[in-house]
């Protein structure tokens, strides 16, 4: 039996930046919460400009 995700059937709206926002709603996500994401146009999040890189890719959350 899988086990119990408290915040089933709450949606998130994320509009947070860098690490501690994300990181955040990360959380909330597993613990059952729908989290929709929402970026500013053309940038995203800050984040991904940080190094380390694998490829073209920020491995931060």
């Amino acid at each position: 039996m899988a086990a119990a995700r408290p915040l089933e059937g709450i949606r998130v709206l994320d509009l947070t930046v860098a690490l501690a926002g994300p990181c955040g709603s990360l959380l909330l996500g597993g613990l059952g919460a729908e989290v929709i994401r929402g970026e500013s146009p053309g940038g995203g999040d800050i984040a991904r400009n940080n190094p380390l890189y694998v490829g073209e890719e920020g491995t931060f959350i």
